[in-house]
């Protein structure tokens, strides 16, 4: 029911976890849950509509509804999905930070709420050109080549991460931002913009 597929493109590899893709059926329910993660999502829905609440997503079957484009932000609490009917979805699974080198905008201001639709014209001029042809995915490779960005300097974050995952709780958040160099608010505000939670958060879905 769902496929995964590796990024081709060793340049993309570094940002992506994996592509998957589902097709649903006419008159079928699927339901999962989906725990905190420290990877994210941006998916195409074509043919559904969209309901958010209580930490739940409900995508069904709307055959006039074009193609939609939901992004993940960071959640700390399970979300519960459930696909009603024949619709199709291709998703995009990043890597911590991997989604930062496809935007200008941070991952704060794209995605604030747990989850909500990607508000970006050259992203939805190119989802309408998905789901035409056997070789999407492909699509979706060259588009995220012509949109990366790799000359953004993430290497605060990205050290930062390095202490969070291989660290324990007894090492202070406090102390982390003194071996980055910086003060802990100014650690703390520039790791919620690019992470979309905080570093204890972080630390938490991480060892979870």
């Amino acid at each position: 029911m769902i496929k995964t597929i590796a990024p081709i493109s060793p340049i993309l590899n570094k940002y992506i976890e994996c592509f998957y893709i589902y097709e649903g059926k006419p008159n079928t329910t699927f339901r999962y849950v989906a725990f905190p993660h420290f990877n994210t999502g941006i998916s195409f829905f074509k043919g559904a509509s969209i309901q958010r609440q209580n930490w739940s997503l409900q995508i069904s079957e709307n055959i006039d509804r074009g193609v939609h484009i939901e992004i993940l932000g960071k959640y700390t609490t399970p979300v519960m999905l459930e696909y009603k009917g024949q619709l199709s979805e291709i998703s995009i699974v990043f890597k911590p930070l991997g989604l930062n080198r496809f935007f200008k905008d941070n991952y704060l201001f794209l995605a604030p709420k747990f989850s909500q639709a990607l508000m970006n014209d050259v992203w939805s001029q190119f989802g309408e050109s998905l789901f035409s042809s056997k070789d999407d995915i492909s699509k979706i490779e060259s588009f995220l080549l012509s949109q990366l960005m790799d000359n953004q300097d993430y290497s605060i974050i990205e050290d930062s991460l390095i202490f969070l995952e291989n660290s324990n709780e007894q090492i202070t958040i406090s102390k982390i931002a003194n071996e980055l160099g910086l003060n802990l608010k100014t650690f703390q505000r520039n790791f919620q913009k690019h992470m979309g939670c905080s570093p204890v958060e972080y630390r938490r879905i991480y060892r979870f």
